[in-house]
């Protein structure tokens, strides 16, 4: 099974994944010289239920690292590799239980995740060199595909809320079933780490349908995917 391609800016590298028989692998196939090569190997090659949720990839914006978030021994891991010095660096994340979707920010200084923490898949900001997160949703709607806009100004991410003030619902262990929306974060009027509630601006509203996986492209401008 391949999953999860990835393209840097640049188009000369790609990042993908395989899982055969539960050994997963993470490969960067160059572009421009044809090769491909395995900088991760998890796991060993059993006839059991597969994980496919991991591993998370994400290129930074200059497109020479690659950030690899995985699951190993019931931790999270981050794996950086440079595809021009070859350089590879582990670190444990402590915070979160799992990662789901991750994307760098425009200066590359920060990382916009979906992460599971106390059970709830919560909306979080990585700062890449100290580590620390910020949180910016609380709450048990499901928050997923996280990206910046406009130079890191605004949070857009996918949810399945029906209300866009972040003080209202959502604070039960429930199932929510109304559909997923694409909402606004404005990300530049936060301060802190910890949690700090505010009226999202709500981007769609489509009771009957889904919007997910939204993908930057320009200044206010993004794509989604939707059924």
């Amino acid at each position: 099974v391949y999953q999860r391609l990835v393209i840097n800016r640049k188009g000369d590298f790609v990042a993908y994944t395989t899982n055969k028989l539960s050994q997963q692998k993470v490969y960067i196939y160059n572009n421009f010289e044809k090769r491909g090569k395995c900088i991760l190997r998890l796991g060993q090659k059993i006839d059991i239920l597969p994980d496919y949720s991991f591993p998370v990839l994400a290129w930074n914006p200059n497109g020479d690292l690659l950030s690899v978030f995985y699951e190993f021994k019931g931790e999270v891991n981050w794996l950086t590799y440079n595809v021009t010095t070859k350089e590879k660096s582990k670190s444990k994340l402590f915070h979160f239980e799992k990662i789901l979707e991750a994307n760098y920010s425009e200066s590359g200084k920060k990382i916009v995740l979906s992460a599971l923490v106390d059970g709830k898949t919560d909306v979080f900001v990585l700062d890449v060199m100290s580590r620390s997160k910020e949180q910016i949703t609380n709450d048990f709607y499901d928050n997923r595909s996280p990206i910046f806009l406009n130079n890191d100004q605004l949070i857009i991410f996918s949810s399945n809320r029906k209300n866009d003030s972040m003080l209202e619902e959502g604070r039960e262990n429930l199932v929510y079933n109304h559909s997923l929306d694409i909402f606004c974060y404005n990300y530049s009027k936060k301060s802190g780490f910890k949690f700090t509630p505010q009226v999202l601006f709500r981007l769609t509203n489509t009771p009957e349908y889904n919007e997910k996986m939204p993908i930057p492209i320009g200044f206010n401008t993004f794509q989604y995917l939707s059924d």
